[in-house]
């Protein structure tokens, strides 16, 4: 059993470390301060609610990230597109139902501040959706071979 949970270990810090995980790192962090920023903006300065916040800034977030991640961290063939696009936003869309219900318990129930709550919920979903694109949006399809731990 031990040896069994050092190789899984191994298996996810190697995945970790690989280039693929390297670049979705990077996107999904320019991302989420673009994502962020917005949110701030949309909700004190336009004065949505903050759940209209998430909702818009996730929407148009998640299509810079899908082509960001597309054609740079997986590098997938362009026949491709929108069958990736809409795995894609199933992902995303999944992310945000469960974005939504962790903002509302932070901040409605262990009134957590809006934008503390971003960043935790953020960072626990880029794990999520990381092994969900890698394995099913675009599963298959990844064309960066030279990487053997980015596979």
């Amino acid at each position: 059993m031990i040896n069994l949970l050092q190789k899984s270990f191994y298996k996810f810090c190697s995945l970790l470390s690989s280039q693929q995980f390297r670049r979705f790192f990077i996107f999904g962090l320019t991302c989420n301060i673009i994502y962020t920023v917005s949110i701030y903006l949309l909700t004190e300065k336009i004065k949505f609610h903050y759940i209209a916040s998430v909702v818009i800034a996730l929407i148009y977030t998640s299509f810079l990230g899908f082509c960001l991640n597309k054609f740079y961290t997986f590098n997938t063939s362009t026949k491709t597109f929108f069958l990736e696009l809409i795995k894609y936003y199933n992902v995303m869309f999944s992310g945000l139902l469960i974005n939504v219900a962790w903002m509302f318990i932070l901040v409605e129930v262990f009134k957590l501040w809006y934008m503390a709550s971003v960043v935790i919920v953020s960072a626990g979903l880029m794990f999520y959706n990381f092994f969900l694109h890698k394995h099913w949006s675009f599963r298959g399809l990844n064309k960066h071979k030279k990487d053997p731990k980015s596979r």
